[in-house]
């Protein structure tokens, strides 16, 4: 019998990492076909717009690590992916006043994989992933935009692309993101009255920035490169850390009352006004106003960072800055899992970036399906196609709600004003004692980073 088909939508991080799980295991290999499908540009093709490639930077801990780890790739993850040493906290205000909190060394420490938390710029991890994926055979088709699926007689799925194609595959797998296609057809056909409002994820009142910049360290400044930030302001946050080549991640947190409208056109990008402001330029058109952005930006510039002097330096030295409203959404079973179709990753669940964990969660994600389609290829008879998808459905839910929970609160008492949150987040960092010397003794990780899921276990 022929292996079955599996069009995975969506080529990021859980749609690689299923495809690479089912490519190295025997068994599954014999009995699926995995072909991934992207609406993006091929890697080094998006030159008609390059600041339009997704993400900044993904952070892995351990739980995330693992799962890669396990099909051979860490000497290649630590060659192009940046290990984090201290984590400082510290309050700044938006003058340049600034006050340390604490530190912690080795903050993230895992004895069991002997590492800490790992970042990397997201299209490096993409192209890691992807690459593996073609080295054992794997197939992968670029700009390919879902324009439909069809439920077949035969249990197969119709998949149409917006080039006039189409596909049939026995099961499809939606890795395409907080704003699925997949899911969308899901929702329409077990829940066609409330599909709509089940399909967008709920906006958390926050807006977040996020870049990728090259690092100058600032003079008379005492941070190290490999050192990790969070800076509470007076309003919001700032978390900043390293990246390979050199770079730094930010990620600049804030309240905001309402997201734009959905229906709101692409504000154009300016060119900047005057050298002084250059990063103007590196912003992302998107359904912001533009002005809004510039101006808000503006407001941060000389807020302190402890390598590169201000956020004015990190900003000036960003290949592009993103601006996005803050979504978070737990689907349910029955709305990640329909007949032969299952979601993973953000399609599944979009979490706040207060989890640290969505791509963490995507790549568990594809672990427990390729586990699970495992057991169905041992025993077919035993365990059918949809009883492994029901399963892999039913294990990520709740763990999925649990930390969108942590997540909420997270951000809540990162954002908030009032002055229980603000007293919380400022005195519950400053009365947390230093640990300036790393202690790498044998412990297990706190819940979530202390997940090892493999397809065997």
């Amino acid at each position: 019998m022929p292996p079955k088909a599996i069009a995975i939508i969506g080529s990021a991080i859980a749609g690689p990492t299923l495809a690479l799980q089912i490519l190295s295991n025997p068994v599954l290999k014999s009995a699926f076909r995995p072909i991934l499908f992207d609406q993006a540009a091929a890697p080094g093709l998006e030159s008609q717009n390059e600041k339009n490639r997704a993400g900044a930077s993904v952070g892995l801990f351990a739980n995330g690590l693992y799962p890669l780890y396990r099909l051979g790739l860490e000497d290649v993850m630590r060659k192009r992916g940046y290990e984090c040493g201290f984590m400082t906290t510290w309050s700044c205000d938006y003058a340049g006043g600034y006050e340390r909190l604490n530190s912690q060394a080795d903050a993230m420490w895992s004895h069991d994989i002997q590492t800490g938390v790992m970042y990397f710029e997201r299209r490096t991890l993409q192209s890691l992933l992807v690459d593996q994926v073609k080295e054992q055979g794997g197939e992968i088709h670029w700009a390919k935009r879902t324009t439909g699926f069809d439920s077949l007689a035969n249990n197969q799925v119709k998949v149409s692309f917006d080039d006039g194609t189409h596909v049939f595959a026995d099961l499809i797998v939606g890795a395409d993101g907080g704003f699925s296609s997949v899911r969308k057809f899901i929702l329409e056909q077990k829940h066609r009255g409330t599909a709509s409002a089940r399909w967008l994820p709920d906006y958390m009142g926050l807006t977040g920035f996020y870049a990728v910049s090259t690092a100058v360290k600032a003079k008379g400044a005492s941070a190290q490169f490999s050192d990790s930030h969070c800076t509470w302001l007076e309003n919001g946050f700032l978390a900043s850390g390293p990246c390979p080549d050199g770079k730094i991640r930010w990620d600049l947190v804030l309240p905001e009352a309402k997201p734009p409208a959905s229906t709101s056109p692409i504000q154009s990008v300016s060119e900047p006004r005057s050298d002084e402001e250059r990063w103007q330029s590196a912003i992302v058109s998107s359904q912001y106003p533009y002005d809004e952005t510039v101006e808000i930006l503006r407001k941060h510039i000389d807020i302190f960072h402890p390598y590169a002097g201000t956020l004015k330096s990190l900003f000036n030295s960003a290949d592009r800055i993103i601006r996005a409203p803050l979504r978070q959404r737990v689907w349910a079973q029955d709305e990640i899992q329909y007949q032969n179709m299952v979601l993973v990753g953000d399609a599944a669940r979009l979490m706040l970036p207060t989890s640290g964990q969505g791509t963490g969660f995507a790549i568990e994600d594809a672990t427990v399906l390729a586990r699970e389609l495992l057991k169905h290829a041992s025993a077919p008879k035993d365990i059918t196609l949809r009883d492994a998808l029901e399963a892999y459905a039913k294990a990520r839910v709740p763990r999925s709600k649990r930390m969108a929970t942590t997540a909420k609160f997270a951000a809540s008492m990162a954002t908030s004003n009032g002055v229980f949150w603000r007293g919380l987040r400022y005195y519950g960092s400053k009365w947390q004692p230093d640990r300036l010397v790393p202690s790498r003794r044998r412990k297990k990780d706190p819940w979530p980073f202390s997940e090892r899921i493999d397809i065997t276990t």
